[in-house]
């Protein structure tokens, strides 16, 4: 039947993401919603495979381990007198908690009869979520229904009897939604009589709040480190019910934070408590850099070590202990000739180091010396404060994997200080005799700075700050972002002075005073505060935030006297973030204050926004507004991947603002691989698979490409070059890597099938047989669902089984109708890619009759 209709192409890859349904303007390829999906390769594929870098102890020193992502359960609890065994048992739900949780009712009855009735002692609200916390000592009977005069259902969503019947323990939920006053009461039923049972009845207010588990954790005896099992889902909402016999005194409980215990009920024989733990999330890991200071250490090793041409095995004698403290990815040097370290172990008695490369030549007994590799730096918010940390590489694995938290903490925890904007500047090398030098500007902390390896020394105050800038924590003095350029390093965004930038000496970008160092103020009138800077075609460019974009005009020969700036627009500016501009290849890419991103090269006039506008011009304004958290583009993060040719800026969506996640949900990733090819354009795609809280690059291997390193909350991920559709995530209880599918949505605006014909647009079709061709590939079996619209009115979906065939075929039951749209959708089940080139329908012109819809 399809060789008889007439085919209509819809090829995936050529065009982006086109958030407008209009089928006037669409072309074939375009796609309304590209979600989870890039278009590397000119073909429609899952979003990027990723390794977990992960934080073996954690972020912080917080609780047993260190912060660990909402999942790892940690909790230790004592009790006071002398009790017998103690029993908990936790839930956990979505939602988050926005104020302290309110006693409802009680119950502390000792031998129950059948039913109970309790009265309500505090007035609960429609929307809040009411727990139930239920013990019953020797655990002969159950709850077995729960009810309230005004009909709200009471789910048991989680019990269990441990100690071999010694405690019975529930958590029952309830979702309300007719309002309970202190006229109202509470009816107990259980399955048995006799036997204490207690019980305790708190209302939560906050947002979101579920009634559904994700996670449940039974243990005996006061402690336990054990999580449930992923995947994330934040916020999240802990309940525990804990339970004692025999407690023999005064009650005292006590939890690692940040549990909550609310309140405990006892009879004679035990006590029970209700604990909560509302967890947005400790560790966002809002700064990322890979550095590389290329310094030799000081204290040089002076063992002597041996090589053999084609092995990699470095050796030491015996009686050799100044061996010093190489770690994978650092360059060996040894008579000559230099190997990078795969595998170091430095323990004596037993030194043994690998390369990745065999030597190329033999020596014997010689001395030996080494330049310190790459490390990951991070910066992180948690629990504690603020902080900064190394990592450790981990032997072996060549940069696919390491410790983000075990290796020297560079600056210790900052209490009570909260940063999301943080941004790494590498600078120094100023003179030969000088190491490298890496600055951290927060707009909060005073600017430290590491100089060379991060082992020997952390971050340092600068030698001599401008005098505007504060010495202590102080987001009124600080500056908020900073650049190299010309030789000198430059500061700017203070907010007692946010037109100013600030120019170090060029011999030391420790020194902003004396010397060559100077300031330079950029018209005050234009502007709230600088926030971005670029360089471009070898100018230096400045945004300030809403509006105002300047150039440093250094073509005088005196600095002191003769630099000045020039205005490129008055009308455009960036986003309140140090991320919001960002240089690719051969321009620059910014967000402006509205979410709406632009092309440097564009802006060729004092307003620029016309030509420049990217979000315009792919019709992207009415999904901005209606997708991105705009109120919070200070968290805006970005990247620029030069091998694939794509910008990723990492948001917060109106999603995540629903919830109370503080966390960044959404990437939207702008693919300029074919920008500059004969009718080529720049093509957009969305992806929900992460919590992009800091982009940057890192070294896949120590010795192949970059590629992007997204950091969540407690650990980061890692993009596998040319792989797809799959996310290995680590799961903390078997301790071992796990692999997971990644869903994706692809919707298509509206075709009439006018693109060959357009006198096809005026006339009814008979849509026959829909056609998926896909790239030739061997990865697991998995469906591909598509769902079709005739006429915006949804009339069937067709699953294709991808199993390595090209082209899949099926016939339509869809009727007739003008225009023809379809969304294309895989469930994530599978951990495997799901190339697609294309979509064919075969239709049949019918006629003009528009009296009928099918």
């Amino acid at each position: 039947m399809a060789q008889t209709a007439t085919p209509f192409l819809i090829p995936f890859g050529d065009f982006g993401m086109v958030a407008h349904p209009n089928r006037w303007r669409a072309q074939a390829g375009e796609l309304v919603l590209a979600e989870n999906h890039v278009l590397e390769n000119d073909l429609l594929q899952k979003d990027p495979s990723s390794t977990h870098y992960y934080m073996d102890a954690g972020i912080s020193a917080g609780g047993p381990g260190g912060d660990r992502p909402a999942e790892w359960f940690s909790f230790n609890a004592t009790w006071g007198g002398t009790p017998g065994a103690s029993y908990f048992f936790s839930v956990w739900v979505e939602g988050w908690v926005t104020t302290a949780p309110v006693k409802v009712a009680f119950l502390s009855q000792v031998a129950a009869g059948a039913t109970v009735v309790r009265p309500i002692q505090a007035a609960v609200a429609a929307g809040r979520l009411v727990a139930v916390t239920f013990s019953r000592e020797a655990g002969t009977g159950a709850l077995s229904t729960l009810t309230d005069t005004q009909g709200n259902i009471y789910t048991l969503v989680t019990g269990t009897q441990l100690g071999g019947g010694s405690i019975h323990l529930e958590i029952w939920l309830a979702l309300i939604t007719k309002p309970l006053t202190t006229s109202d009461t509470l009816t107990f039923t259980f399955t048995t009589t006799g036997n204490d049972v207690n019980a305790l009845v708190y209302a939560y207010t906050g947002t979101n709040l579920s009634m559904t588990p994700f996670a449940t954790m039974s243990y005996v005896n006061g402690y336990s480190d054990n999580p449930p099992t992923r995947p994330h889902k934040y916020p999240a909402l802990g309940i525990t019910v804990c339970a004692a016999q025999n407690t023999g005194g005064a009650v005292v409980i006590t939890t690692a934070a940040p549990w909550v215990p609310l309140d405990y009920v006892n009879t004679a024989n035990h006590t029970t408590y209700q604990l909560y733990q509302s967890y947005l999330s400790n560790g966002a890991l809002v700064g990322q850099i890979e550095w590389n200071c290329l310094q030799v250490p000081s204290g040089t090793p002076n063992a002597k070590a041996t090589i053999t041409k084609g092995s990699r095995l470095i050796t030491f004698a015996p009686q050799e202990t100044q061996i010093g403290d190489p770690r994978p990815g650092d360059q060996i040097t040894i008579d000559g000739e230099t190997q990078t370290l795969d595998y170091s172990d430095n323990a004596p008695p037993q030194f043994k180091f690998l390369t990745i490369d065999p030597w190329e030549h033999t020596a014997t007994a010689v001395t030996y010396s080494y330049r310190v590799g790459p490390r990951l730096i991070t910066a992180a918010t948690t629990e504690d404060g603020f902080v900064v940390d190394v990592e450790n590489p981990m032997d072996g694995a060549r940069g696919r994997h390491g410790e983000l938290d075990q290796g020297d903490r560079l600056l210790y925890p900052v209490a009570g200080v909260t940063c999301r904007a943080v941004r790494f500047v590498v600078g120094g090398k100023e003179v030969a005799t000088q190491p490298r030098k890496l600055f951290l500007f927060t707009g909060v902390l005073p600017v430290k700075v590491l100089k060379g390896i991060p082992g020997d020394s952390g971050f340092v105050p600068l030698t001599t700050p401008p005098a505007d800038w504060a010495t202590t924590v102080d987001p009124n003095k600080q500056p908020i972002n900073g650049i190299v350029h010309q030789d000198a390093l430059l500061g700017f965004g203070n907010l007692n002075d946010p037109h100013r930038v600030y120019f170090s000496q060029t011999q030391d970008h420790t020194v902003f005073t004396g010397s060559d160092a100077f300031q330079l103020k950029i018209s005050s009138n234009i502007g709230q505060r600088l926030y971005g800077c670029a360089q471009y075609q070898g100018v230096l460019f400045f945004w300030k935030y809403p509006n105002g974009i300047f150039y440093l005009d250094d073509t005088g020969f005196d600095r002191l006297t003769q630099w000045g700036y020039r205005v490129r627009s008055e009308a455009l500016g960036c986003a309140p973030s140090p991320h919001a501009v960002l240089s690719i290849d051969d321009d620059v890419i910014f967000c402006d204050a509205a979410g709406h991103f632009h092309l440097l090269s564009a802006v060729n006039t004092l307003g620029g926004t016309a030509d420049s506008d990217l979000t315009r011009m792919l019709g992207l304004q009415r999904w901005t507004q209606q997708t991105v958290d705009l109120a919070t583009l200070d968290q805006l993060v970005s990247v620029y991947d030069p091998y694939t040719k794509t910008a990723w800026f990492g948001l917060r969506s109106q999603d995540a603002a629903a919830q109370g996640r503080a966390d960044n949900d959404l990437i939207i990733r702008f693919d300029f691989a074919r920008a500059r090819e004969q009718g080529g354009r720049i093509r957009v795609t969305t992806s929900r698979t992460w919590l992009p809280n800091s982009l940057c690059l890192k070294r896949q291997n120590y010795t192949g490409r970059a590629c992007v390193l997204i950091g969540e909350i407690a650990d980061s991920w890692m993009i596998e070059p040319d792989e797809y559709g799959r996310r290995t995530d680590f799961d903390w209880i078997a301790y071992q890597a796990v692999v997971r599918g990644i869903p994706t949505t692809a919707t298509l605006p509206e075709h009439d099938c006018d693109e060959t014909n357009q006198r096809l647009r005026h006339l009814r079709k008979s849509f026959r047989t829909l056609e998926v061709v896909a790239q030739e590939t061997a990865t697991l079996p998995q469906t591909l669902f598509v769902d079709l619209y005739v006429d915006t009115q949804f009339r069937q979906t067709v699953s294709f089984r991808l199993n390595g065939s090209r082209r899949m075929m099926d016939t339509l039951s869809v009727g007739e109708g003008y225009t023809l749209t379809a969304t294309c959708r895989t469930d994530g089940s599978v951990a495997a890619d799901a190339p697609l080139i294309g979509l064919i329908v075969y239709f049949e012109p019918t006629g003009t009759d528009m009296s009928r819809r099918s």
